[in-house]
């Protein structure tokens, strides 16, 4: 009976994935909530809404959660890698709608408001505690 090996490990496509999850390299908080941040500006232009700012606590998040210790900071980088993975169709689908010349506002808005439901609670992670007076 022939047996298959795993891939070795280091693989391309490992290294495409990046580290495994709940692994945080240093820099990789920041890098994949600019990402997230990215992603969000991309999806608020097609529903039309203004542009936000990277300013307060949206660039102060990787700092804020790193404070927190490493099992807070595992649990936001994971929720990141979700966030991301789940926005991809929804920004693939609204990048195809464009693309034909119709309206993206509507659906773009229904998306902003789950991605912005979910990014509040990242920042409530981070900043337990703390008043955004």
């Amino acid at each position: 009976m022939a047996t298959s090996n795993p891939p070795a490990a280091g693989t391309a496509q490992e290294l495409a994935r990046g580290p495994a999850r709940g692994t945080t390299t240093a820099g990789e908080i920041d890098r994949l909530w600019r990402k997230l941040h990215d992603r969000g500006e991309a999806i608020a232009a097609m529903a039309a809404l203004a542009r936000e700012p990277f300013a307060g606590a949206l660039a102060e998040f990787p700092l804020a959660i790193r404070a927190h210790g490493p099992a807070q900071l595992a649990l936001a980088t994971t929720t990141l890698d979700d966030l991301l993975e789940i926005t991809a169709p929804g920004l693939a689908a609204l990048e195809n709608i464009a693309a034909r010349g119709q309206d993206t506002t509507a659906p773009a808005l229904a998306l902003w408001r789950e991605f912005h439901a979910a990014r509040a609670a990242l920042l409530a992670l981070a900043f337990a505690g703390h008043d955004e007076g």
